[in-house]
């Protein structure tokens, strides 16, 4: 603040005319403090400065925070539509964010009107009248998730061929806490016919195969036609899993078939827990007579839930 000084103190006696601007100006200084002027004009630096100066007074109407540090009673019950906090960019002609009084909060370009919302509409609902787009969106799952977060993971961001949607669950016992809550199997078919004479289970030309992306509990199946070119001769097909081969719940054979190039359709399908690896449809020869012929195959695969 400008220094208060006395003007030719010497000459200021009964009589004498004296300057008085310097004076005024000090008077006009101090006035502007009193009326809330407050800035480097008129306050030293380091000096104290009441909140109530910056803040508002305390009866102040127009502010949400008064002076005191308490909310102004007029503004907590201000009308539904009423915007309390906004904010803007340089340049802005529009809000790109406030919140109303109701609690809905709203969104916009900044050279516009708001035109995205998110408001309670129910009793624990949120709700928007517009869209929300979601990140959650991967071809791997989060590496620290959190519990109950989403996530939807899909073997490619540009063509996927699958999309699986998982939830974490933080309180389950299992190591495989991403639970799986919505999505199609994946499905590979192959229409080729390729045959085999080996008594054990062969991966043949075509497959399907399927690499598990994740280790945890799977549901698989397989469909396909089993014949042989042979009276008498035999045909099987299953779902061979890493570590394990064709299990008996994955599998499905006919030992002896009447005709030649008769045959029938088959299906089976188990759950699996799986660690890592391909599964893919096998076929084998059963019994020691003909050849075993394969066509139609189809993999099903679809997680339950994952580590």
């Amino acid at each position: 603040m400008t220094a208060y000084n006395l003007v030719n103190p010497g000459s200021m006696v009964a009589g004498q005319p004296e300057d008085i601007s310097q004076v005024l100006a000090n008077f006009t200084a101090i006035q502007n403090v009193l009326n809330g002027n407050v800035d480097d004009g008129n306050i030293k630096p380091g000096a104290g400065i009441n909140p109530s100066k910056i803040l508002g007074y305390p009866n102040d109407a127009s502010k949400l925070l008064r002076g005191d540090g308490a909310w102004n009673p007029a503004l907590i019950g201000a009308a539904a539509g009423t915007s309390l906090f906004a904010s803007r960019v340089a340049a802005d002609t529009n809000d790109r964010w406030h919140s109303l009084a109701s609690g809905q909060l709203e969104w916009g370009p900044g050279n516009a009107a708001v035109d995205a919302n998110l408001y309670r509409s129910a009793a624990a609902v949120l709700r928007t009248d517009g869209a929300l787009s979601s990140g959650a969106y991967g071809i791997s799952l989060p590496a620290s998730p959190v519990d109950g977060q989403e996530y939807t993971l899909v073997d490619s961001l540009t063509n996927p061929t699958y999309q699986w949607r998982f939830r974490y669950n933080a309180g389950s016992t299992s190591s495989y806490k991403w639970e799986f809550v919505g999505g199609a199997p994946k499905v590979i078919t192959d229409l080729t016919a390729p045959s085999t004479t080996s008594s054990s289970y062969v991966l043949l030309s075509g497959g399907p195969v399927f690499t598990i992306p994740r280790a945890g509990e799977y549901d698989l199946g397989m469909s396909c036609a089993l014949y042989s070119d042979t009276a008498g001769g035999g045909a099987g097909g299953g779902v061979s899993v890493p570590g394990v081969g064709v299990p008996a719940e994955l599998s499905a054979s006919w030992a002896s078939f009447p005709l030649a190039w008769n045959g029938g359709t088959f299906s089976v399908d188990a759950m699996r827990t799986i660690s890592s690896g391909d599964v893919g449809v096998y076929n084998a020869r059963i019994g020691t007579t003909g050849t075993a012929y394969t066509n139609m195959r189809t993999l099903r695969v679809r997680p339950r839930r994952v580590s």
